[in-house]
């Protein structure tokens, strides 16, 4: 029987169609393969987390994306860690994903609100966000990147009267991986922080009186343990171990007001703040001024002379205080500039907590633990 010349040209799309079919079959095979891989791994982690005191838990969990991704899926997300107090974080829904043809980048879509509460259920904080997100680069037994990022970021209080935001930010963005010499005994994290119209209620008036921007970037030394504890005494391990802080760039900006800085920090055995940070301010007279800095370096230099002027003539003294602001501002630190603007360079220097100026102390930061 001799095929006809019709069968002899169809024969090749057949063959076509049959490998097309098996490689859909075979992909098929291999995303249920992953799927079950990393519901296993996701088992595996929350083992690992319950072990170390930071108990995990979804009312449901999912796997889906076929066919280019692996999602899992949780829905009313909580996270418990051991600590005095135990402190439980709730979330509405997470959800994960990796691309098949790159699974060593996980991408996490993190739905608001988060509650911060005490394991009696009492809220501490509730943070919202419109868009939340977290990326990790590397295994899951070793993060070799991270990055949590928030749009129109808030925390509130709910026991503070009115529930008002304690901060506020339009968009923050924390970013970390190893530092080059970094090593497993020794690890070493690069960290960026940027902030887009910050507001921190409650602290200095500084930081509430108009928004900050704000792009600081460290290196963080001697984080090893990363178990939960009480921040006091995660502080004073991290201060045992050598820990130290490397600001290698930072800059902060509010209005016309500018600073940038680096430097070095550490902790003493008793939590003080040491170190140095050599910065450069646009509007250092403002700074003076809020920070109350220009009396207090005025009295350290001259205050016995302008006292003796108030004896002399009472209120006299008082003239020169005002006075020696302007012209305190004009002759600190060293000449400079930012951006095209005059700017003042100087040296901060701590010391177990005492801040200075040069060699002038204008203030004290408490003991961290």
């Amino acid at each position: 029987m001799s095929i006809s010349p019709r069968s002899r040209r169809s024969w090749p799309l057949f063959l076509a169609l049959g490998l097309v079919v098996a490689l859909v079959a075979a992909w098929t095979g291999l995303w249920f393969y992953l799927a079950a891989q990393a519901k296993a791994e996701f088992a595996t982690w929350r083992e690992r987390e319950r072990q170390a005191g930071r108990q995990q838990d979804c009312t449901s969990f999912s796997v889906s994306g076929y066919p280019l991704q692996i999602e899992m899926h949780c829905t009313d997300a909580s996270f418990e860690v051991e600590g005095s107090p135990v402190l439980k974080l709730t979330l509405p829904s997470v959800s994960a994903g990796v691309q098949v043809y790159d699974p060593s980048l996980l991408i996490s879509d993190l739905k608001s609100p988060l509650n911060i509460s005490e394991r009696s259920g009492q809220n501490a904080y509730v943070v919202d966000w419109q868009l939340g997100q977290a990326r990790v680069r590397g295994l899951p037994s070793q993060a070799d990147s991270g990055a949590l990022t928030f749009d129109a970021l808030s925390v509130r209080d709910p026991a503070a009267a009115g529930g008002d935001s304690v901060f506020t930010a339009r968009r923050f963005e924390l970013h970390g991986q190893q530092a080059p010499r970094s090593t497993a005994a020794h690890p070493i994290v690069q960290t960026t922080l940027k902030l887009k119209q910050a507001i921190a209620q409650g602290l200095h008036h500084l930081a509430t009186a108009k928004p900050i921007d704000a792009d600081v970037t460290s290196v963080v030394s001697g984080v090893s343990d990363l178990s939960p504890k009480p921040l006091s005494v995660a502080l004073r391990d991290w201060q045992a171990r050598d820990g130290a802080i490397q600001i290698t760039k930072a800059r902060l900006q509010q209005d016309d007001i500018i600073v940038e800085g680096a430097g070095n920090l550490r902790l003493t055995s008793r939590g003080g703040l040491d170190g140095n940070l050599d910065v450069s301010v646009v509007g250092i007279q403002k700074v003076l001024q809020m920070f109350d800095l220009d009396r207090v370096m005025s009295e350290g230099q001259i205050g016995a002379t302008l006292n003796m002027l108030d004896q002399l003539i009472p209120g006299l003294g008082d003239i020169a205080r005002q006075t020696a602001a302007p012209s305190l501002a004009a002759t600190i630190g060293e000449p400079s500039e930012i951006d095209g603007k005059p700017a003042r360079r100087l040296s901060l220097r701590f010391e177990d907590g005492t801040v200075y100026v040069g060699p002038i102390p204008v203030g004290e930061v408490p003991p961290l633990f």
